[in-house]
């Protein structure tokens, strides 16, 4: 509620804070021109002046038009910068009714939530480790075994993971964080080829654990060993089981022998940290025998290609 006379005195005398947040209105009224004129102003000279190749609103697509208008100029200014090439990407919460023509426009976030199906064009959730965004001294909502697990559906779904770390005041790292992040990349050393630059199989996966659609909800807890993820890259499937079984071999159903795969017949199946793995296809699916159990925990790749 402060005005610009409010500053006569102060560091900031001459600057008006209206122009800082939305200009002050009654509750529920819609922006008035003045405010959509200056966002539209300001955000175009963000652009220009600092040339990012990522916005993120923390909303649908703003301000009807003028939102449009915005996108149309990122998009096309960012193009100019990369000679050509675009390289821009632009993150909202929401699509709002009609706010968007087209979807492959515009990265499509879920906040804390995650997709029940292959999404046709990239899209990203948004979750925190404590779940609040700012730093508070209760333990982490969940620890690795789930990231690894919501990492794993979420790309095989097409989606990407932006994971918010709650720092200190100082800035430093909580231990219970940093042992969370030290697991998931131990893992990813392992099995990040599974993850990174893959692209979705035309099925996700298979198994009991049903993910819900939409902001907030999130799982919190771990998949089983029944759960499986698919991702491909190149000629090669991955398989991520999510739990170790009480059993000497399991069967991935979706690999059936009268369903051939885009690169024709497997011919060769190994455990990422592992190796190669006896198996064998029919119409029941695609049967391996488990090795020793390795030693990393959460979730275990295999990596299935041809001949």
């Amino acid at each position: 509620n402060l005005t610009q006379a409010d500053g006569q005195g102060k560091w900031w005398e001459g600057y008006d804070p209206q122009q800082l947040y939305p200009r002050a209105h009654a509750k529920g009224a819609a922006p008035d021109q003045a405010f959509k004129d200056n966002w539209y102003l300001r955000t175009q000279e963000l652009i220009d002046k600092y040339q990012p190749d990522l916005l993120y609103f923390d909303s649908p697509l703003p301000l009807g038009d003028y939102g449009l208008r915005i996108a149309s100029h990122f998009y096309n200014e960012n193009s100019s910068w990369h000679g050509g090439n675009l390289e821009a990407v632009l993150n909202i919460k929401s699509w709002g009714p009609g706010t968007v023509p087209d979807d492959s426009a515009i990265v499509l976030d879920i906040e804390k939530g995650q997709s029940n199906a292959i999404r046709p064009n990239p899209w990203q959730t948004d979750t925190s480790l404590l779940g609040p965004w700012f730093y508070s001294p209760d333990p982490p909502v969940y620890g690795a075994e789930v990231v690894v697990h919501n990492l794993g559906d979420i790309v095989s779904k097409n989606g990407n993971l932006l994971l918010n770390i709650a720092l200190r005041t100082d800035g430093t790292l909580p231990d219970d964080q940093k042992q969370i992040l030290d697991q998931v990349g131990n893992w990813l050393k392992i099995n990040g080829e599974a993850i990174y630059a893959t692209r979705p199989w035309n099925v996700f996966g298979e198994g009991p654990s049903q993910v819900n659609d939409g902001d907030f909800n999130e799982p919190t807890k771990p998949m089983t060993a029944d759960d499986f993820r698919y991702t491909t890259k190149g000629n090669t499937l991955y398989a991520i089981m999510m739990g170790w079984p009480n059993k000497s071999e399991v069967t991935m159903k979706s690999l059936t022998s009268d369903r051939p795969l885009w690169f024709g017949q497997i011919g060769k199946v190994e455990m990422l940290g592992g190796g190669d793995l006896n198996w064998r296809q029919g119409k029941e699916g695609l049967t391996v025998q488990l090795p020793s159990r390795p030693d990393h925990p959460y979730a275990y790749v295999f990596k299935i290609s041809s001949r």
